[in-house]
């Protein structure tokens, strides 16, 4: 990750987790903004300078190092949580997204399966104006399971930052952790219980 000491301190000192930024190197704003908006990742870097020669923007170009404020409103999106497992990798995968139908289609993408694999069920979901940052809750719980890996994505290499290789069970309590932390009503749960016996890795 290509990032000055000036942008990590900045990161830092708002508390913005490494897995809310997306890698635009390369790419024009048409290019990253939906991709970031479908990933759930909130601030792109390796992009353009500003007037003021920063380089951190939101997916609609905007400068947050100028406007530090604008970072209260990004990050209050309504969106999907999801858990999703494979079972040819025998790994989950913990996301957000602002379409959950679109999302199991994109995941399965032939020749762009979510990291190399395409046989990704969603098992767990939930709507919520915190959904983002649940999911940042839940990565952090489950870092120690985190499987990195290097995949092709329309033509790029990218990195896999949302594959954990655990239990459902460790998956979903991290999940609901996540829940509980922001105050959410847990009756928002969907989960298919039925499908469960197959990913009991």
């Amino acid at each position: 990750m290509s990032l000055t000491e000036e942008q990590l301190t900045f990161l830092q000192k708002h508390g913005i987790r490494e897995s809310f930024l997306f890698d635009a190197k390369g790419l024009s704003r048409s290019e990253y903004s939906p991709r970031m908006k479908d990933e759930g990742k909130k601030i792109a870097y390796n992009v353009s300078l500003c007037s003021n020669g920063h380089s951190l923007r939101t997916r609609h170009g905007h400068c947050i190092q100028c406007k530090p404020a604008n970072l209260a409103f990004i990050f209050r999106d309504n969106g999907t949580f999801y858990v999703a497992g494979s079972r040819e990798g025998k790994i989950f995968k913990v996301g957000f997204t602002k379409s959950k139908n679109l999302r199991e289609e994109s995941l399965n993408k032939k020749n762009e399966g979510y990291g190399d694999y395409y046989d990704w069920e969603i098992l767990l979901f939930f709507e919520s104006v915190y959904a983002a940052e649940i999911e940042q809750i839940a990565h952090s719980l489950l870092r120690e399971h985190q499987l990195i890996k290097t995949y092709s994505h329309e033509g790029h290499d990218q990195e896999t930052k949302e594959l954990f290789k655990c239990s459902y069970k460790r998956i979903k309590e991290a999940a609901i952790y996540g829940l509980l932390e922001k105050q959410e009503d847990m009756s928002i749960v969907m989960e298919k219980r039925h499908r469960l016996n197959r990913y009991s890795f």
